[in-house]
């Protein structure tokens, strides 16, 4: 086949399995792990140098859901080169603290959260994770209510005052 036909063969094969997960049937969850470990072994994910910011997230969500830890990592470090300068450090940064998340290591996914100044496409998901961060550790420390009470209002305080998104996108 053709490297065209190739890749239009690969991402209806992808998006059937990811619209699997986002229906909630997580058994899927491996197989679309497996899909884009070939991709990448294949080059069938990466455009012009270039791999999508939303691929290398999936991937990244992916590789932490299936608890293949060392390989994300891996993944991350390997292939950071190939995400677009300008959205470089947000997208690794992010994934990083998701990284840590998953791994239930909420601390460091926390401190590296809310220690980054996020451009606006990643700030309200790392507010919203290090927020899910410290309430994971409130669950077992009831210490951890004033600092979840003041991730909750600071992250709200910082939405009412921003201008980078709309009503629409703050009402959820």
């Amino acid at each position: 086949l053709l490297n065209y036909d190739r890749k239009v063969l690969f991402f209806c094969g992808l998006n059937f399995i990811n619209r699997k997960v986002n229906q909630g049937k997580a058994a899927f969850s491996q197989k679309a792990l497996e899909w884009y470990q070939f991709g990448l072994y294949n080059g069938l994910l990466i455009e012009n140098g270039i791999l999508n910011e939303v691929t290398f997230g999936n991937i990244v969500t992916f590789g932490c859901r299936e608890k293949a830890f060392e390989w994300t990592k891996d993944f991350m470090e390997a292939h950071q080169h190939l995400l677009e300068d300008a959205q470089r450090e947000d997208v690794l940064t992010y994934h990083l603290g998701v990284w840590h998340f998953y791994q239930k290591d909420f601390e460091a996914a926390f401190s590296i959260l809310v220690n980054h100044t996020f451009i606006p496409a990643y700030f309200l998901k790392a507010r919203l994770t290090a927020i899910r961060a410290v309430f994971e550790q409130f669950i077992v420390d009831l210490g951890y209510y004033d600092l979840l009470k003041h991730q909750i209002h600071a992250f709200e305080m910082a939405l009412k005052r921003s201008k980078a998104f709309s009503d629409y996108a703050k009402k959820p």
